[in-house]
């Protein structure tokens, strides 16, 4: 099976590096995240939100690119499932001697790692913005050492990891209500129901740690309190712990669940 999922992924890879998005959509992340960064810098600048450090511009700033990212990543996995059977292509890669197994699997690690991929685009941008134009230090009180430098970078890199995960969930999830319908519009628009239902959950503080939502925006959201010297709404040890419980839970879940619908499923056109 691995050789199998081996094939499709390079099969996958193949077909990205024919079109024109594959160079477009990065170029748009770089270009949107410089967008972002300079209206926080500008807003920070004029006392509207924050301050004027580097963490929390690249905090602040990523937090707004990973809603974008999420979006992105909706549309991506939907078209890569859903669209395969609204084309009928689908019929002509189930019937090699790939498994749908292998298939299917193929199909989560590559939009996984493309999503990964826009995510990292969106990081590196802002983080070397964020250092070019006031670079990372320790945050002081006047003579009082808040937070130094290697603490808020460590959990810089922590809040990264934990997006990269969520993000690699929410394709598995987004994947599994794809698998459901044969046209790639119902299953962004169900998708984005849930992450907005989520949303409304998510005031309730009690709901957060189970929300898969709530851990994909959550990282950055605590590192942003964190590098204004305000008290984090969690402790990093337990944050750290739930967040990745939460997001591998919504993973194994709906991995299993995306297999059984995907091998039960009967292609009728």
């Amino acid at each position: 099976m691995m050789s199998e999922t081996g094939n499709i992924i390079s099969a996958e890879k193949y077909k990205l590096s024919r079109r024109r998005s594959t160079l477009l959509l990065p170029a748009g992340i770089i270009i949107l995240s410089a967008i972002i960064f300079f209206s926080v810098d500008f807003a920070t600048q004029r006392d509207w939100i924050g301050i004027t450090s580097g963490f929390y511009l690249a905090s602040s700033s990523i937090g707004w690119m990973i809603n974008i990212i999420a979006l992105l990543t909706i549309i991506i996995t939907s078209f890569q499932i859903s669209g395969e059977f609204a084309m009928g292509t689908v019929k002509a890669a189930w019937v090699r001697p790939a498994s749908r197994s292998s298939w299917y699997a193929g199909k989560l690690v590559t939009v996984s790692a493309a999503s990964s991929l826009l995510f990292l685009i969106a990081l590196a941008t802002i983080t070397l913005l964020a250092y070019f134009k006031y670079g990372f230090s320790s945050l002081m009180e006047k003579d009082y050492l808040v937070h130094s430098v290697s603490s808020l970078a460590a959990r810089y890199v922590m809040a990264s990891l934990l997006t990269i995960l969520s993000l690699i969930s929410l394709v598995v999830v987004t994947a599994f209500v794809a698998s459901l319908f044969l046209r790639p519009g119902s299953a962004i628009a169900v998708t984005v129901m849930l992450a907005f239902f989520m949303s409304i959950i998510s005031i309730y503080q009690q709901a957060g740690p189970f929300l898969l939502s709530n851990s994909l925006t959550a990282p950055f959201e605590q590192m942003k309190v964190m590098s204004k010297g305000l008290p984090v709404p969690y402790r990093w040890n337990t944050f750290i712990w739930q967040n990745i419980t939460c997001a591998m839970a919504y993973l194994v879940l709906f991995a299993a669940s995306g297999q059984y619908v995907i091998n039960k499923k009967e292609i009728t056109f």
